[in-house]
């Protein structure tokens, strides 16, 4: 849909952005594609369009719909269930992994033999998150609230109520000394 407003000050939106810096590193034309956000908006508008058509629904052309004011969309008839022929019948409509089924192990993924990548799923503990050790080494109330965390780790009076950040020889705590290794260097 059409911006409402002009972008305020320098703000621009994420495409162009990130076409910038796609440019900097020299893949400026391999991230476009020679398109504008705007000629984006009207190439996957085509393409949904076009697809839409194939199944017998009918969607106004791009400059209608722009134009308009707004566009609705049927709701399906009947209930959109995922992989359902594969369900229906596994072996007429099999899946696009190796064994044409559902994989929770994947020896492709696994063969890359990456220690924090293996072939099945697994949940591993974020280094930085507010049930870590790392969170509950601050104040009491560093594992209920990250604002707290981040407050108790800079330097100056603690609020009423927290004990006082320390730093190392009992010295105030600065953001970097209670998170060595998390800053940038110059």
């Amino acid at each position: 849909m059409p911006a409402l407003t002009r972008p305020h000050g320098e703000a621009r939106d994420d495409y162009t952005i990130f076409g910038d810096l796609a440019g900097r590193l020299g893949m400026g034309k391999d991230f476009t594609e020679g398109r504008t956000a705007r000629e984006w908006l009207r190439y996957l508008y085509a393409e949904w369009r076009r697809t839409l058509a194939e199944q017998g629904r009918a969607v106004p052309a791009f400059d209608e719909f722009w134009t308009g004011d707004g566009l609705e969309l049927p709701v399906a008839d009947q209930p959109q269930v995922v992989f359902a022929d594969f369900r229906a019948d596994p072996e007429a409509h099999p899946l696009t992994t190796p064994t044409g089924k559902i994989e929770i192990f994947s020896e492709t993924i696994d063969g890359y033999g990456y220690p924090d990548c293996p072939g099945h799923p697994v949940w591993r503990e974020p280094c930085e998150w507010l049930g870590s050790p790392a969170a509950r080494r601050g104040s009491p109330a560093a594992p209920r609230s990250g604002l707290l965390l981040i407050r108790a780790a800079t330097a100056g009076p603690s609020p009423p109520g927290l004990p006082a950040a320390t730093g190392r020889a009992g010295q105030p705590a600065t953001a970097r000394s209670r998170f060595p290794g998390r800053w940038p260097t110059r």
